[in-house]
């Protein structure tokens, strides 16, 4: 059966659900799996900045198109990193208390272009009703359907594409989230001000607005200088090759005027 809003019934009492979280909570508690590995996080997180900060270096020095794409793929692959920092974050598992982990949070997906706050509550609300259609936002998205009455309902392109929605998944999604993270941080943004203007809410703007510049202004800046900074050494080199021949030259004039006094420099 389709998990609906209309369909949707708890399978156990409110009662009976408790009892039974408290028992698995003992388990896992029992197993240590609330244990925090700082070590591991310190380690995996040095190696991933160091590996962002290495792809920076190539990308800004690289001349090949086909090394430029591949190292660009390697820094995705980095940077999801961040998203997995942001998303332990929110869960409590990086560090100790809340302030702290909102904080990590914070910083990853300011350096990921997102907004942490927006994204924990689209992801609580994942949480709280998990593939349920119409109350987890995550498998809310308008050209695919997850189930019959969704895919039925489907109308205009999305009716066209249903029927190959398997082959355009990953393409699509790529887009639909690129696009989806900026619609969530625009409508937190907006909601949040209306509901009344804080300081906090100009701190997150502003780290927002930093993300933007790091990933969409500053590589143009960078890339630009080196450009300018490579043609300069190039003209360098040519120059400095130039005089090299030319004294050269000179040189075997003079030699030739002192050994074979028919020759004339």
């Amino acid at each position: 059966m389709e998990i609906t809003a209309s369909t949707y019934r708890p399978k156990l009492a409110l009662l009976e659900g408790a009892k039974l979280y408290k028992e698995l909570h003992e388990r896992v508690r029992a197993a240590q799996l609330f244990k925090r590995s700082y070590m591991f996080y310190a380690l995996h997180a040095l190696f991933v900045l160091m590996a962002i900060a290495i792809s920076w270096y190539f990308l800004a020095v690289t001349a090949n198109t086909i090394l430029f794409s591949i190292i660009a793929m390697l820094l995705a692959m980095c940077l999801s990193q961040l998203g997995g920092y942001m998303h332990d974050a929110a869960h409590m598992m990086i560090l100790k208390t809340k302030i702290m982990n909102d904080v990590a949070g914070t910083i990853c997906a300011s350096l990921a272009l997102m907004n942490y706050n927006a994204w924990k509550i689209k992801h609580n609300a994942h949480h709280g009703h998990p593939n349920q259609e119409g109350h987890d936002p995550d498998i809310d998205i308008p050209l695919f359907s997850f189930t019959g009455t969704r895919y039925a309902s489907k109308t205009g392109l999305a009716r066209v594409l249903r029927r190959y929605q398997a082959y355009f998944y990953f393409p699509l999604t790529f887009l639909l989230a690129y696009s989806f993270q900026f619609k969530n941080n625009i409508e937190y943004f907006i909601r949040e001000v209306k509901t009344g203007f804080r300081l906090s809410i100009l701190g997150e703007m502003s780290l927002h607005l930093g993300g933007f510049f790091l990933w969409y202004v500053l590589p143009f800046l960078v890339f630009d200088l080196l450009r300018r900074c490579s043609l300069s050494r190039s003209f360098q080199r040519r120059s400095a090759f130039t005089l090299r021949a030319s004294l050269l030259q000179i040189t075997k004039g003079c030699q030739c005027s002192i050994e074979m006094p028919g020759c004339r420099f």
